[in-house]
């Protein structure tokens, strides 16, 4: 069930991948029906196969297999939004088509219907425009809206955004940089439009720690010294006491 827009993070086991196809499909699959015992499995068994045989022996700047990257963006989906058969095949697919897959949106349309043809068409020229990027961060929120025709276009581009903020620690200082910023100036205000105020957080954190690092790296610091000492001030009041209660207890008992 799509729980959007009611925000809810499920606290489960969260499912790794990059083993082997195979188990991290089956791994997906059971994170699928523990989330929802009416999840379409054919639907998204087919997905996974598009989605793996569109990038091959493809790998991210993380070394990771291309493949994971979906399967992260539809397990980022189903935990902090919940589980719908159409956004999460959609998430599955939806680098799909273009740079240089052997597949079209014709191909989409004719294997999943219209639905979810339209999104995946919908991100891919999404994706178009951020790469050619020109004009202000304004400019492009109010484009990308403009080309919105599904919330769970959004929604993907949201979940695709906050894993690419994961790992983005593997792209060069100049990348992570402009990463950061487009987080930001785009998708930090999207978030908080759609009321994701999780996601909307934490992306906030990822972008902090790359654009001002020294400042996160101090804040961090203080937050942790706060937790000791605060454990260190109950231990305090905790420990004159243990010796009065194990007194009462053989007393009582």
């Amino acid at each position: 069930m799509l729980l959007y827009p009611k925000q809810k993070r499920k606290k489960v086991f969260l499912p790794r991948y990059g083993q082997n196809p195979n188990q991290d499909l089956e791994i997906f699959l059971n994170f699928c029906k523990q989330a929802d015992s009416q999840a379409d499995l054919e639907l998204l068994r087919n997905a996974f196969a598009f989605n793996l045989n569109s990038c091959k022996e493809k790998s991210r700047k993380s070394g990771d297999p291309h493949y994971t990257h979906p399967l992260e963006v539809a397990t980022i989906l189903i935990n902090f939004i919940g589980f719908d058969n159409v956004l999460i095949a959609s998430a599955l697919l939806h680098e799909v088509i273009g740079r240089d897959s052997p597949f079209t949106i014709n191909d989409i349309e004719s294997e999943f219907g219209k639905v979810i043809a339209q999104i995946v068409e919908s991100i891919h020229k999404i994706d178009t425009v951020e790469h050619q990027r020109i004009g202000d961060a304004e400019y492009y929120r109010r484009l990308i809206l403009s080309l919105l025709t599904d919330i769970r276009i959004l929604l993907i581009k949201i979940a695709d955004r906050y894993h690419d903020m994961q790992t983005i620690s593997y792209l060069s200082p100049e990348k992570q940089m402009k990463f950061a910023e487009d987080t930001m100036q785009l998708y930090v205000p999207l978030a908080h439009r759609l009321g994701l105020a999780l996601i909307k957080s934490e992306l906030e954190d990822f972008a902090f720690k790359v654009l001002d690092r020294q400042n996160y790296e101090a804040i961090a610091r203080k937050l942790n010294m706060s937790k000791r000492e605060r454990e260190n001030k109950l231990q305090e009041f905790v420990k004159p006491l243990i010796p009065k209660l194990e007194s009462k207890l053989k007393e009582e008992y």
